[in-house]
């Protein structure tokens, strides 16, 4: 069947040290030749003195990468928002670059929007593709600098889609019903080549010194991860090592006293280790080297984190170590019986006991059977088959 050009919008740049689900998603869609562009939309005129413009090249260029061609935008005809008509060619020249890299006729409209944030509803108002897709990723009205025109953004951009696709059933429980009939339920995968046990995967230098047990969580740290509770826990057990791999964002922790002691009193015990943000490359190996993984968030509703989907879940169970997790929707959905599901410090220190001392819940061949059934490629097959459905009813 016909595989027809896709054109993909996303808030991030490609190449980031952790593929998040849009490139695992659409690497794997060109690796089985849906020719596709990548773009995180033209660069904005208000921006014009940070350093991705200062980098930025006079003219958009592509490259082939992962299977795609990544589009990399120029400071000839920036975005102006507050200037509507010259924001509108802004946008067709952006346009126009991104169809050219695929050779698409300008003139044409035979191709697929794939959007992963409504922010990006200009560009696909514009383009008026034949198949638009909206993959929900994260809960968006949960997350901040949320306003009345990304909300009209978003209400737009699901309208107009023909395929909602979603990382979880919370991230949509709340949208009309007359949108019902095209949401599908895409969750996050895992990349089951990366991710393997049986690789022989050596212990990185900056976790050789740490003494076991160590209790490993994977993914940035910002106001989701509960350091409260670790910080209680470390204090309560010196001698488990609580290792977190990934990012600091310190700035959200400013705002919340509670997370912000909490951080600095961590950084200054000696069983608790902050190794910094690694390539994805990397992390099999701290995994492999863990004695328990987690999952540790604050339990806050009204936050984007609850309704998630984590990728590191996958990731833990494909290692098949014993995972413990707090009580968040997706987790007590769809992982209840292979993930030990703990809330407040004596839950968690129960089982992290219970981990260490009889395997936790579950055994390492469940844990693996069940990542390879939830593998990134088997979430493609899925969602490539929607794709030919709705191609084959254009016919």
């Amino acid at each position: 069947m016909n595989k027809l050009p896709i054109i993909a919008f996303a808030p991030h740049p490609w190449h980031e040290s952790q593929w998040m689900n849009r490139q695992q998603l659409l690497s794997r869609l060109g690796k089985r030749g849906w020719p596709i562009v990548y773009s995180h939309g033209a660069l904005d005129i208000w921006k014009r003195h940070n350093e991705t413009w200062k980098q930025s090249p006079l003219f958009g260029k592509t490259e082939f990468s992962d299977n795609i061609c990544v589009h990399f935008p120029g400071k000839l005809l920036p975005r102006w928002e507050t200037n509507l008509v010259y924001d509108q060619l802004a946008i067709s020249y952006h346009i126009n670059q991104l169809k050219k890299s695929l050779r698409i006729n300008r003139t044409s409209t035979r191709n697929i929007s794939f959007i992963f944030h409504p922010s990006f509803w200009p560009y696909i108002k514009a383009l008026n593709s034949d198949f638009v897709i909206f993959h929900i990723y994260d809960s968006f009205q949960k997350s901040g600098g949320w306003d009345s025109l990304k909300n009209e953004m978003y209400e737009k951009t699901l309208a107009r889609a023909d395929l909602i696709t979603a990382s979880s059933e919370s991230m949509v429980v709340d949208l009309p019903t007359n949108l019902h009939t095209k949401i599908k339920i895409l969750h996050n995968g895992v990349d089951t080549d990366l991710f393997n046990a049986n690789i022989n995967c050596p212990c990185p230098s900056d976790l050789l010194n740490i003494p076991h047990p160590r209790i490993v969580n994977t993914g940035t740290i910002n106001r989701k991860i509960d350091l409260p509770l670790i910080l209680k826990i470390a204090k309560k057990r010196p001698q488990w090592h609580w290792v977190l791999i990934g990012p600091v964002y310190q700035n959200e922790f400013n705002s919340n006293m509670l997370l912000s002691n909490a951080f600095l009193t961590c950084q200054q015990l000696e069983n608790v280790h902050f190794l910094g943000e690694k390539s994805r490359f990397l992390i099999p190996s701290y995994i492999s080297h863990a004695d328990v993984t987690t999952m540790n968030y604050r339990i806050k509703e009204d936050e984007w984190y609850f309704d998630g989907y984590p990728l590191k879940v996958n990731e833990y169970l494909a290692m098949g170590k014993p995972t413990i997790s707090s009580p968040i929707n997706a987790i007590k959905t769809h992982f209840a019986d292979i993930v030990d599901i703990a809330n407040g410090e004596a839950e968690w220190i129960a089982a992290i006991d219970n981990a260490l001392t009889n395997g936790g819940v579950g055994t390492p061949e469940q844990r693996k059977a069940l990542a390879i059934q939830n593998s990134w490629d088997n979430r493609v097959n899925v969602l490539e088959k929607w794709m030919f459905e709705f191609i084959q009813n254009l016919s």
